[in-house]
């Protein structure tokens, strides 16, 4: 059985959704589809079980997985984002 997956999102994802160009934004957009299709395929987060994290150029995306829930939590530049964690 092919488990479904509801997404969320922050209030934080999606201010810093706006901050963000339009080519960035694209790239997105693809990967929260395959995100959807398989939410463990991207790395583990070090020390937070549950929490996962994408390479998106200079920025990463960071998001948790609850059962069949997947939240999407930052879209921030690498060095801002591990701080918020």
């Amino acid at each position: 059985m092919i488990a479904v997956y509801e997404l969320y999102r922050t209030d934080t994802f999606d201010s810093d959704l706006k901050a963000l160009d339009s080519k960035t934004k694209g790239a997105l957009k693809k990967i929260i589809y395959r995100l959807i299709a398989d939410p463990t395929r991207f790395k583990p987060l070090r020390g937070k079980t549950s929490h996962y994290r994408v390479r998106l150029g200079v920025y990463r995306m960071v998001y948790k997985i609850e059962g069949e829930r997947i939240t999407l939590m930052y879209v921030k530049k690498r060095d801002v984002v591990y701080a918020k964690i």
